[in-house]
């Protein structure tokens, strides 16, 4: 939300809220289709958006380690360990 500020003998200047830091998106999917489709969305309605993909539970667990997501979207129904098994 913007906020306005008062100076004196002049209309009130709006100053903006801090920047957010950029949203890091880890997509865990084994269908292209979803890493494809979220990234448009997502875009859309975030400003700055940082993306990685996982096909799979063990390279989800890989970029998990590796990097610091703002978010997991999981799959429960990946290749070899159920998605779950990650939680």
């Amino acid at each position: 939300m913007a906020t306005a500020k008062k100076s004196s003998g002049s209309l009130p200047t709006k100053t903006e809220p801090p920047s957010a830091p950029p949203l890091r998106v880890l997509v865990a999917d084994d269908h292209d289709i979803v890493h494809h489709g979220l990234k448009p969305l997502l875009l859309d309605h975030f400003d700055a958006v940082t993306f990685g993909a996982a096909k799979n539970t063990q390279e989800t667990l890989d970029q998990c380690t590796a990097e610091d997501w703002s978010v997991v979207l999981l799959d429960i129904t990946m290749p070899g360990r159920s998605g779950l098994d990650i939680l």
